[in-house]
């Protein structure tokens, strides 16, 4: 009778957690554009998407992806309409309502610039002067937030890294400022070669960071936290990590 009693009660556990998460637990995540990291237009949605996938589904987790402008996605995760947002850089201010994962990939940010009109610089008060082209809603590192805060340098910040480089090239602005990865991918595919060969930057690096999956700071926020950690641990360690950045690099993301 004891024994009956156990059984009884783990299959009633079990049927409670099967009623909670179904057969697959899933998790929902809000991100926006920014090709050829993340898109829903590109194969597996983007390289870096695919790696959030992947390592979720080592843990036998299911992703449920909803794209949308860059601010809410970031305010969806904050007001729990998903539980978490990719991919982000860490900064204090958004630490303070976001926990961080481990590092997805790191990125490095430059300056493009026009080789008509050679640009160099060392310190950020070189860039006094200089139109500078980003992006609304990004992020450039904490020198750079404080010397456009302080009104030190001036970034003319738009929607679209894409029109950015079409202000460059109508001499609108000086450089523009974005990931070396995206930069070079969006003038391979958005611009004719004549363009692109207008086009170069400058090897030192503007930013360059880890991007993260930010999650809401509660203990669901932590459990998510705690899985994706110990999936992406798996999938650096028997090679997949390293094939997906493979197959990125040969732009088969795009395909």
């Amino acid at each position: 009778m004891k024994k009956l009693t156990l059984l009884s009660l783990v299959i009633l556990c079990l049927s409670m957690v099967s009623n909670v998460y179904g057969e697959e637990p899933v998790i929902k995540i809000s991100t926006g554009e920014w090709a050829p990291f993340i898109s829903n237009k590109l194969k597996n949605y983007g390289f870096v998407t695919h790696i959030v996938s992947e390592t979720f589904a080592i843990e036998g987790v299911k992703v449920d992806y909803k794209f949308c402008p860059w601010p809410r996605a970031m305010n969806f995760t904050k007001m729990g309409v998903t539980h978490a947002s990719s991919a982000w850089y860490w900064n204090e201010e958004r630490s303070k309502d976001f926990i961080f994962s481990e590092p997805l990939f790191l990125e490095q940010q430059v300056f493009f610039h026009l080789k008509s009109e050679p640009f160099d610089w060392k310190q950020i008060t070189d860039l006094k002067g200089k139109r500078i082209g980003g992006m609304i809603g990004y992020f450039y590192g904490e020198d750079f937030k404080k010397a456009e805060d302080s009104k030190q340098i001036k970034i003319e910040r738009i929607s679209s890294d894409e029109l950015n480089f079409k202000k460059l090239l109508a001499g609108r602005i000086h450089i523009v400022v974005t990931s070396l990865f995206v930069g070079t991918d969006l003038l391979r595919n958005k611009f004719s070669k004549e363009q692109m060969s207008k086009i170069t930057y400058h090897p030192k690096s503007a930013n360059e960071g880890p991007l993260h999956l930010i999650f809401g700071k509660n203990a669901k926020g932590k459990e998510w936290r705690a899985i994706f950690n110990r999936g992406l641990e798996k999938l650096k360690s028997n090679g997949q990590l390293d094939q997906i950045y493979n197959r990125a690099l040969k732009g088969e993301y795009n395909k």
